[in-house]
């Protein structure tokens, strides 16, 4: 924990004038009180010559105090500084102490250091000094990264001094579990703790690293949100062959794929291939908004791209700002709305299904409350370039059949989609009629011919579908 206060050395002499006496650990005196500073002192210079040269700056004269707790007592810490450090923002280094009685007094006993950490109250010395100002101290240089070409993701909120600038083409990644926009960039001469502690569990979080020799470091703000509605759940009973929507992330520059490495705080997994968004099927579970930095660090960053893999795919997005690419349909980067609710009321036909040995009659009647246009579908994962995924819901389903009950075929359906007329793929999933069609087309003409055991209907059910 880091505890700052506005101490000067002003206020220490005021403090000091009044400090003649013994220092007390609550009401008794304390018997080696100065001993106990002189043995802090070694401490900390120890300490200090084991650091990096370039990690820590120290004052020319400084030493260990006590902190005022009360009229002569002391706080639970020796602070020794002041001193700047890479890896923290605080100015004092913090020793704990062990205490017992000695007669009608107590004495302090072993130290331990308990990280960086400002004190609360005065600091004072039983011979008097007063405590150098942490003004006074020139900041490390900075200790050199141990780590080159990553890419991490750590809360906007770890790096509160950096401030990306938004792009003028920012750009988002439109995935099945997750929405992704690249909104900014800033370049950066020295990497945030944060995104060392993303790769280094054992690394604090704090302060700032050099980048290593020959790297460029830039970091992206990252705002996360829900995925677009790609169509309704398909309930309990799964068909098999369900497609896994997880996306797994990933940065190529200069011909180098990072796996994006996730700090801590994080809304996703990280099963050592890159951040992750796990989602076993379609619907995914909505992802909180939230902001985030994308810290990469490389020989080069020009052309950058950030990489979703999805279901085996990839979707590119130029990290600079532009436009997502992909091998695979666009239809959820063209379309305004990739859904549209349509009229509530049932459609029924009663029918006369015309066979080879016989005529059957019965009726039909479904609702289709909306319909989806889109890149993914669960059951058949992504649709080729250039075409797309429409979906239609039914709901309340009925066939009745004066011969009996029978089922529908798949070929019951079909589309008319521009001058191209489609039959429903068949994805094994009752309530769901799906149909692969040209991508760029926005209105259809859908038609439900009654198909069962060889026999057609020579009546149907039709509705149209108009996307923005």
């Amino acid at each position: 924990m880091v505890r700052r206060v506005a101490a000067v050395g002003a206020v220490f002499a005021v403090f000091l004038a009044g400090c003649a006496a013994a220092p007390k650990l609550g009401d008794s005196e304390i018997a080696n009180a100065s001993d106990t500073l002189a043995k802090a002192d070694t401490m900390f210079r120890q300490q200090i010559e084991g650091e990096p040269k370039d990690a820590v700056s120290v004052a020319d004269n400084a030493k260990c105090f006590f902190e005022r707790a009360g009229d002569q007592q002391i706080g639970d810490r020796v602070y020794c500084g002041p001193l700047k450090v890479a890896s923290s923002k605080a100015d004092w280094a913090a020793y704990a102490y062990q205490a017992g009685e000695k007669g009608s007094r107590v004495e302090l006993g072993e130290l331990n250091f308990e990280g960086y950490e400002d004190p609360q109250g005065y600091l004072f010395r039983t011979d008097g000094a007063t405590p150098a100002s942490p003004e006074s101290v020139t900041s490390p240089a900075g200790q050199v990264s141990e780590f080159s070409n990553f890419a991490a993701m750590i809360p906007l909120r770890a790096a509160k001094d950096i401030e990306p600038e938004p792009l003028a083409e920012p750009v988002t990644l439109k995935e099945p579990a997750v929405t992704i926009k690249v909104a900014g960039r800033v370049e950066l001469a020295t990497i945030p703790g944060a995104a060392i502690a993303a790769l280094d569990s054992g690394a604090s979080g704090d302060g700032a690293y050099r980048p290593a020799e020959g790297q460029q470091v830039v970091a992206w703000q990252i705002d996360l949100g829900p995925a677009i509605d790609l169509a309704p759940a398909l309930g309990a009973s799964l068909p098999s062959g369900v497609k896994d929507a997880t996306a797994t992330l990933s940065v190529q520059t200069s011909g180098t794929a990072l796996g994006v490495v996730g700090g801590k705080d994080t809304p996703w997994e990280d099963g050592g291939t890159g951040v992750s968004f796990t989602c076993p099927n379609v619907p995914c579970s909505p992802v909180a908004e939230s902001s985030y930095l994308l810290v990469v660090s490389a020989a080069s960053l020009d052309g950058a791209e950030l990489i979703a893999a999805t279901a085996g795919e990839q979707e590119r997005a130029p990290l600079n700002g532009g436009a997502v690419t992909s091998e695979h349909s666009s239809v959820l980067y063209d379309a305004k709305y990739p859904r549209v609710d349509l009229a509530s009321t049932p459609h029924e036909v009663r029918f006369t299904a015309t066979g080879s040995e016989q005529n059957i009659e019965g009726t039909y009647s479904t609702r289709i409350p909306h319909a989806h246009l889109t890149s993914f579908e669960v059951t058949q994962g992504w649709a080729p370039a250039g075409q797309a995924w429409l979906i239609l819901t039914l709901e309340d389903e009925k066939l009745d059949l004066r011969e009996g009950r029978g089922a529908l075929e798949p070929e019951t359906w079909s589309v008319q989609a521009g001058e191209a007329t489609v039959t429903a793929t068949d994805v094994g999933v009752a309530g769901r009629v799906v149909f692969q069609v040209p991508a760029d087309e926005r209105s259809f003409a859908v038609v439900a011919r009654p198909r069962f055991d060889g026999s057609v209907a020579t009546q149907s059910v039709e509705a149209e579908i108009r996307f923005p």
